[in-house]
């Protein structure tokens, strides 16, 4: 209903999100996390509405809904990153929330100007643990078909690699359909054997903030049933925060073109 309703212009409609997590080398399922948040805030300011993620343990032999972690993610707009109100973030906790693990944000200021950058803390000392670092300028749309899109995570001190962030393009052409019409993203996150648990959690609450951040903006391809027009969301200039969408159209009342 959600990619439908995206794809015919009807972009104030959307469900919360879920996520399935897995074990890279053996397929098993990790964790399942599902959003809860306002239907209002949500249908109004997407992707930058509040939101708390509940990530629940479902390995075999785990009891059933068991709160592995939470996912705090407050309100924050899509503006230029120049101070902590305007910059995105998340915090996680441990469990029921008794237990603060780490958090994460865009940098400040200028949130790494034409790369994408957030920085990590760790929950003890609000340490920087961890800078991820993502490609010049164009993020999202259309490329995501094409392309992996990877992230960086360096460390602070020696700024050596300690992992990736990958966004995988979507295989053959029903994964590239689903995907240009709807929000079925396929993530990797690859890490170092000796990163502690509590940094490995503070990572996957990372890639999650990262999808809401350069992903879920909408549909690549939306048709516009009143002018039957179609709008194609080629990429995003990232600039200091920012993301703007560099559009193009086909048909319509008002013609072609290009657009930004």
């Amino acid at each position: 209903i959600e990619a439908a309703a995206n794809t015919a212009g009807c972009g104030c409609i959307e469900f919360e999100n879920k996520y399935d997590v897995y074990d890279l080398k053996t397929g098993e399922p990790i964790l399942f996390v599902k959003e809860s948040s306002g239907i209002c805030c949500r249908w109004c300011c997407k992707p930058n509405h509040t939101a708390t993620l509940n990530a629940y343990d479902v390995r075999p032999g785990v009891p059933p809904d068991s709160l592995a972690m939470k996912i705090e993610k407050p309100f924050r707009c899509n503006c230029i990153t120049c101070c902590d109100f305007c910059a995105h973030q998340h915090k996680t906790t441990l469990g029921d929330g008794a237990t603060y693990v780490g958090s994460a944000r865009k940098k400040v200021p200028c949130g790494g100007c034409f790369s994408p950058e957030l920085e990590l803390k760790d929950g003890n000392n609000e340490e920087i643990t961890a800078v991820v670092k993502g490609p010049f300028c164009c993020v999202g749309g259309l490329i995501e078909l094409c392309k992996d899109i990877r992230f960086e995570v360096n460390d602070p001190k020696t700024e050596q690699s300690i992992g990736k962030i990958i966004k995988k393009k979507p295989e053959g052409l029903k994964g590239k359909f689903k995907e240009a019409v709807g929000d079925h993203d396929t993530f990797i996150l690859e890490l170092a054997n000796n990163v502690e648990d509590a940094r490995v959690a503070n990572m996957i609450a990372t890639l999650l903030l990262m999808d809401y951040i350069f992903f879920e903006g909408g549909s690549p391809i939306r048709f516009n049933p009143v002018d039957q027009s179609c709008q194609c969301n080629c990429w995003n200039w990232y600039c200091c925060g920012c993301l703007c969408p560099c559009h193009c159209q086909c048909g319509g009342n008002q013609g072609g073109g290009y657009q930004q």
